[in-house]
């Protein structure tokens, strides 16, 4: 399992936990599918995130989980198909969802 953040707090030296985060990204593998999804249900409980993305390792295929204007999670992730279109409103990027594995086996397939 891996996992990215992005926040808009300073980075201070020698920190290794990130601040406040906004976004958080995570690489879903065939064999840690459930403590990928345990986690991610988890960071809902950060009251700064307001999206989290789960990116499939196995196939071109995304899923967003992302607040709303009341700071509710939905029920589901919203899915990403690879004739989608990633956007991510808490850091104003948006991109085709192949675009992602772009310098992977995946690409190529």
């Amino acid at each position: 399992m891996r996992r990215s953040a992005y926040t808009r707090q300073p980075e201070e030296p020698g920190q290794y936990i990130v601040p406040h985060p906004i976004l958080l990204v995570e690489i879903l593998s065939s064999d840690d599918a459930r403590d990928t999804w345990d986690n991610v249900w988890s960071y809902t409980t950060i009251p700064s995130v307001r999206e989290i993305v789960v990116v499939h390792s196995t196939r071109v295929f995304a899923e967003l989980l992302r607040r709303d204007p009341d700071s509710n999670w939905p029920a589901e992730p919203e899915e990403i198909g690879p004739d989608g279109t990633l956007r991510l409103e808490s850091i104003a990027f948006t991109c085709p969802l192949p675009a992602v594995y772009a310098q992977t086996h995946l690409a190529r397939a």
